[in-house]
């Protein structure tokens, strides 16, 4: 299904990538983090991990707000060359540039890269360069949405609901309280490592307004669970002398809180302002 009427721009989308963009950026410079010493400089760099951490899943969420209803503007064959197009393309080519970084450096490692095979496991791993492990995960992402957004509108709430629900719960919050106590959890979600629940909660956030009593609740859920974070990482890494992660981690359920509450802070915001007409890619 296609549509000739070119969808208006939602700024607070603008808003979240430039946010998430920064936020990247103070993640990658924030290297002295994972240099634990018992001083200030350490704690500033424990801070900015964890008030920057909602950054990936705010990439997510956004796949989903602005890509499940993509079949109102374009079929599933263009759907798919769009991202082609947009991350494939990207990825093989900044990962050959960086491999020519290495060979320039004489780093590169051919101990573990000599052929064909061990080439292709060294790129699609992120070999060359680590932080494109974001690639492989969002191309999930995309495989997930066409199965998705087959869910009639009048149903999506429940079904997305039901998705964002179950995986809270049995990928996000049970196993990280049972791993308080050593304890294990068997039970998975399995679409997609359980990164499903931002695609879902980036869609459902756009879709339903929260009363002033659900956004306090979600403010403080959000303040709450960075608090828990760093209050969480900066014990556990005392305890073990050195800079490990416990509380730290994407599918944890203090990142699904703040990210949700990043998202709804600026969605909700007014920036009417700020808006215009534009076709959506």
């Amino acid at each position: 299904m296609t549509s000739s009427a070119p969808p208006h721009r939602v700024a607070a989308f603008d808003i979240l990538n430039v946010l998430a963009c920064i936020s990247v950026v103070a993640l990658h410079v924030n290297g002295d983090v994972w240099a634990f010493g018992r001083n200030a400089h350490w704690l500033s760099c424990m801070a900015v991990q964890v008030v920057c951490y909602w950054a990936v899943p705010i990439f997510v969420m956004l796949t989903g707000a602005t890509l499940m209803d993509y079949r109102e503007r374009y079929d599933t064959r263009i759907f798919f060359k769009k991202r082609l197009i947009k991350t494939a393309i990207p990825f093989l080519a900044w990962s050959f540039i960086a491999m020519a970084i290495l060979l320039a450096r004489g780093t590169f490692p051919w101990d573990t890269v000599a052929d064909p095979v061990s080439l292709w496991n060294y790129i699609m791993s992120a070999g060359p360069q680590p932080i494109y492990w974001f690639f492989p995960m969002i191309w999930g992402m995309y495989l997930c949405i066409p199965a998705l957004s087959l869910v009639p509108a009048e149903q999506r709430k429940a079904c997305f609901g039901y998705l964002f629900a179950v995986s809270f719960v049995f990928v996000a919050l049970v196993p990280q309280i049972l791993k308080c106590f050593g304890m294990q959890w068997p039970v998975t979600f399995p679409l997609d490592g359980g990164y499903v629940i931002y695609l879902v909660a980036g869609y459902l956030l756009t879709q339903i307004q929260p009363t002033k009593k659900q956004f306090r609740l979600i403010y403080a859920a959000g303040i709450g669970s960075a608090v828990l974070m760093f209050v969480g990482e900066v014990h556990t890494c005392y305890q073990a002398n050195d800079a490990v992660v416990f509380w730290r981690g994407y599918l944890n359920f203090p990142c699904v809180l703040m990210s949700i509450a990043v998202f709804s802070a600026v969605y909700y915001h007014d920036w009417s302002d700020l808006i215009v007409s534009r076709k959506l890619v």
